[in-house]
């Protein structure tokens, strides 16, 4: 190695790219599907006599994914 291609390769811009791209990719997916099922899926759910309203719970998931 000769001193200019050593000093050229310590000044080249590093990339820092995303590591796992289908992770980000399935988490974006499961963030639609979690929206959707927020706005066009049941609002609540009774079991047992108690109600549990599960849109807003979609929701909620969907705005952190």
């Amino acid at each position: 190695m000769t001193p200019n291609t050593a000093i050229a390769s310590r000044s080249a811009k590093p990339d820092y790219g995303v590591d796992a791209p289908s992770v980000m990719r399935n988490l974006f997916l499961i963030g639609g599907l979690a929206l959707l099922l927020g706005i066009f899926g049941p609002h609540s759910v009774t079991l047992r006599g108690v109600t549990i309203g599960i849109a807003i719970s979609f929701r909620w998931i969907a705005g952190f994914l």
